[in-house]
């Protein structure tokens, strides 16, 4: 799972991200975060959004890789 949380969301808690991925530690899951401190509900800030959507490409290329966005480390797919 891939976690994404502003800091200063006034819909959603912060603390509900951090019980979440605390959880997620405690029963060793594997998840990716992505955290922003100035941001709220939705990103705002062109640098968050462009950072979020690598990480989201990169969380899909891990676990659900294609031709054309291959996983990390696998010389056999490509465009």
């Amino acid at each position: 799972v891939l976690v994404a949380h502003g800091q200063v969301d006034g819909q959603v808690d912060i603390r509900h991200f951090r019980l979440l991925t605390r959880q997620l530690k405690k029963h060793d899951k594997q998840f990716d975060s992505f955290e922003r401190r100035f941001e709220g509900h939705g990103l705002i800030k062109e640098a968050n959004r462009i950072a979020f959507y690598q990480s989201l490409e990169d969380f899909l290329a891990r676990y659900m890789p294609t031709p054309r966005n291959p996983a990390p480390g696998d010389a056999t797919s490509g465009p």
